[in-house]
């Protein structure tokens, strides 16, 4: 029988919005759509580009969204968000009452509730005319299909899958290469550490199906990455690291450079409430590979 690999996780990023910064959690319930509250809002603007009409802070003038700050009350009911010479904004997570508003994601169509608020806020805060915050409604969930499994699964505006997981031997391989200090928080994901075995960078590759407190997970792709990873969480310094590295490393597919694996969890059909929990220091193990 194969050994368990067992990865202790290290950190785990949040934030409420799409694209502003994310920070470090010690804990996130798993719900049905991923991490609870994590992604919930998107910013859109009326000037649609070729994957759709979200706004992304590797986009032109978007870049001070890496110094938007959130912070979540600890029953997960309301967020505040924060930005310099921005009064704070304070928004609740789970609000029906709004417009209907179109959002499409890489060129798919979804339904969202506005929050007139916080249009106002980004669209100030931007300098942008137009922009509106929309949120995702359980009237309208984001419904995409897991190819590998064709399972259709939930997911926030977050990201197209709803986990995402590295490694610390991924990071330290690429920061050795490309020779910058690397945060796990620019990859906005679960970081997570070898405890045994032999492991080499880009191994995650292999899993297909991982358990954490529990909760089963299935691999769906490697993950494509953004110019995103290329700005410093902390500093807003923006280099051409790690992709460069990694397309030196000879991680390029098709039009993207890959590190890192998409998962998506699998949730009981007759399941109401919290699927699990996932905090800092709980073990992941890698089931199959």
């Amino acid at each position: 029988m194969a050994q368990v690999m067992r990865f202790e996780v290290v950190q785990i990023t949040h934030r409420t919005v799409k694209s502003i910064r994310a920070r470090n959690v010690q804990k996130a319930q798993i719900v049905d759509y991923g991490l609870r509250n994590n992604g919930v809002f998107v910013i859109t603007t009326p000037k649609p580009w070729s994957q759709g009409n979200f706004l992304r802070m590797s986009m032109r003038g978007c870049l001070p969204l890496n110094d938007v700050r959130d912070e979540v009350s600890e029953d997960g009911e309301m967020t505040v968000l924060r930005a310099p010479d921005m009064q704070d904004l304070h928004l609740q997570l789970d609000n029906n009452e709004g417009d209907v508003t179109d959002v499409v994601m890489w060129k798919e169509p979804y339904k969202g509730i506005e929050v007139h608020a916080g249009s106002e806020w980004f669209s100030k805060y931007l300098s942008m005319e137009g922009l509106k915050l929309v949120w995702l409604s359980p009237k309208y969930p984001r419904i995409l299909t897991a190819k590998p499994m064709n399972r259709q699964f939930q997911t926030s505006w977050v990201d197209t899958r709803p986990f995402h997981f590295i490694t610390t031997t991924t990071i330290e391989h690429m920061a050795h290469g490309g020779g910058v200090p690397l945060d796990p928080a620019r990859f906005r994901g679960i970081t997570l550490k070898p405890l045994d075995g032999a492991f080499k960078p880009y191994d995650e590759d292999k899993w297909r199906v991982v358990g954490i407190n529990g909760v089963l997970m299935d691999f769906v792709k490697r993950k494509v990455r953004c110019p995103i990873t290329c700005i410093d969480p902390t500093t807003n310094v923006t280099s051409r690291e790690p992709l460069n590295f990694a397309e030196k490393d000879n991680r390029n597919e098709g039009d993207g450079t890959l590190y890192g694996v998409d998962f998506v969890h699998r949730v009981p059909n007759d399941m109401s409430g919290p699927v699990g929990l996932i905090e800092v220091g709980c073990i992941l193990e890698v089931l199959e590979s």
